[in-house]
């Protein structure tokens, strides 16, 4: 069996009657994996497994090898960014990154050396010494980025760790990350948004109420929306006469007008050729578009799909 940095094996975790995983089987391979699904879908109690934090109320997990609650020697290449904001605002930013990272077994020089350069990777370099009580949000995010990545972790868990940051932030941390994967780091980014992990990553795994909806890259996974109806959202004028036209094509399964008739939703089982014999109905020049979007091709209808097939 090929190893794997993270594998869990039946995972189960309650919290008395309340699930948070439950029968969880995972490979997780170098790269970076999305974690996805809404809030309380148990991410967070699953990357609680992963670090340790919590012992799993049936079946294992194992990080590099090693079993993630009893082992040792795994810890040292691991670095985690909590959901929760972790901080000690009294503290400068060196200050915070140098003490975390000397838990490593770094000495207080080499420690402080290593936060400098973690520091200005998260582009704070000008926040050295200023206390961590000043910082936007997007900054304190940027600062647990340092303090996980100063000891040079193998395999980095980091629990919503865009939510808070400006566009150029999250720029500046999807480009680092994606510098770290080629030098061989293992990334488990858990995220409820959607079209965010869509633009880091292609390896996705989909969670709700603490199962596994699906694992695998985004193309693969979409390919099982082939066999649900497909909506697309239309907007213009004419858009009655537009409807009469596409009823009488059998790939049109229905539409529903919006907004005063100046939007339909189109229902299609065959989404290929509805755009076709659309586009041909288009070039007669009698109808004026505005807009045509599809509701179906992005992860987050991906995502509706799956999870409506896991029973609560």
């Amino acid at each position: 069996m090929e190893s794997a940095e993270i594998r869990a094996e039946n995972l189960s975790k309650w919290y008395g009657e309340i699930r948070g995983v439950s029968g969880i089987n995972l490979d997780i391979h170098s790269g970076i994996v999305g974690l996805i699904g809404p809030n309380g879908a148990g991410k967070t109690t699953f990357l609680n497994l992963c670090c340790g934090l919590l012992e799993p109320s049936q079946g294992k997990i194992t990080i590099l090898g090693e079993p993630a609650f009893t082992g040792t020697r795994f810890r040292r290449q691991l670095g985690v960014v909590s959901q929760k904001d972790a901080v000690y605002p009294f503290m400068t930013v060196l200050e915070f990154v140098t003490v975390l990272t000397e838990l490593h077994g770094f000495s207080k020089r080499e420690a402080k050396e290593r936060a400098v350069k973690a520091i200005e990777r998260v582009q704070l370099g000008h926040k050295l010494h200023q206390r961590i009580e000043v910082l936007s949000k997007g900054m304190r995010q940027c600062l647990k980025l340092a303090q996980a990545i100063a000891h040079d972790p193998k395999i980095l868990l980091l629990d919503e760790l865009l939510t808070g940051c400006d566009p150029l932030v999250k720029y500046q941390i999807k480009t680092l990350l994606l510098e770290m994967v080629q030098h061989g780091a293992t990334i488990l980014l858990s995220s409820h948004n959607l079209k965010e992990m869509e633009a880091l990553t292609q390896e996705v795994v989909i969670i709700h109420c603490g199962k596994i909806a699906a694992a695998g890259k985004i193309g693969e996974l979409q390919q099982k929306l082939k066999h649900h109806e497909h909506k697309v959202l239309v907007q213009g004028t004419e858009l009655r006469k537009l409807a009469q036209i596409l009823l009488q094509h059998p790939e049109i399964t229905g539409i529903e007008f919006k907004d005063n008739e100046r939007s339909m939703m189109v229902q299609t089982m065959d989404p290929a050729m509805f755009y076709h014999k659309f586009t041909a109905i288009l070039g007669t020049g009698e109808f004026r578009i505005e807009k045509i979007l599809s509701q179906d091709q992005d992860l987050t209808s991906l995502f509706h799909y799956l999870v409506g097939e896991i029973k609560e």
